[in-house]
């Protein structure tokens, strides 16, 4: 079955369990802390390759740990890094 692209804002359904690391315990503490935080506020704040972080904020993502409110990115808010 070809995998197809998901929408930005769609959760695909997941019937395997996500086991969580310690670099995601990390992640979910600082968007927790911040409240809101972009990709690349994410890789300025945990050090590694944009890739495997990427694809495990994703992951975060459809699994339900991390959501993605279209306010925030309809406001078109630029941030420093």
């Amino acid at each position: 079955m070809p995998k197809t692209r998901l929408k930005q804002f769609e959760r695909a359904e997941v019937t395997d369990p996500l086991k969580l690391q310690p670099r995601d315990i990390a992640l979910l503490r600082d968007v927790g802390e911040f409240r809101f935080l972009n990709t690349e506020q994410i890789f300025a704040l945990h050090p590694g390759g944009k890739r495997n972080l990427s694809r495990r904020l994703t992951a975060l993502f459809q699994h339900g740990y991390l959501d993605r409110p279209q306010s925030q990115t309809s406001a078109r808010m630029l941030s420093s890094h």
